[in-house]
């Protein structure tokens, strides 16, 4: 395939991710038991509440995601995808690189936020999790829009 191709593939994939990491994040925050419809009598017949749910699942929270699926594309995935159409690499190594870089990624959050304000905490472990959900949606979506279409081309 052409460079066209994989750049169009690739600015695909990182949406993708962002969009994904937000619908996964929030059917393990389901699952978990952290937002609970059955138990807020807000979600019981308001067309409202749950529109402006699905408006926060599928636009604000892939707008936020969007950032740090974007360093991840262009910084890790890009150069790993082309290593791995290269090299005949597995999905096993190329999504736990994906998910290691998002939680180093995470860290260099917070080590800046920590600098901007000495009382933000290291450790946040909620924050971590969502930067992990964004490497696994981005390891994912490259590996599916990217990797895979560019070996069979």
């Amino acid at each position: 395939m052409s460079g066209g191709d994989f750049k169009s593939r690739s600015l695909v994939a990182i949406l993708a991710a962002a969009v994904g990491s937000s619908l996964l994040a929030f059917a393990v925050m389901l699952i978990a038991g952290a937002i609970n419809p059955a138990a807020n009598s807000a979600w019981k017949g308001d067309v409202g509440t749950l529109l402006a749910t699905g408006a926060i699942v599928l636009i604000w929270a892939p707008a936020i995601a969007l950032i740090p699926a974007a360093l991840l594309g262009y910084f890790v995935e890009r150069p790993k995808a082309k290593w791995i159409i290269a090299k005949e690499g597995g999905i096993a190594v190329h999504l736990a690189l994906s998910v290691l870089a998002s939680a180093a990624l995470s860290l260099l959050f917070r080590i800046v936020l920590r600098l901007i304000d000495a009382k933000a905490p290291l450790w946040d472990p909620f924050g971590l999790g969502l930067f992990v959900i964004i490497g696994m949606a981005s390891g994912l979506s490259w590996w599916f829009l990217v990797i895979t279409p560019e070996r069979r081309g």
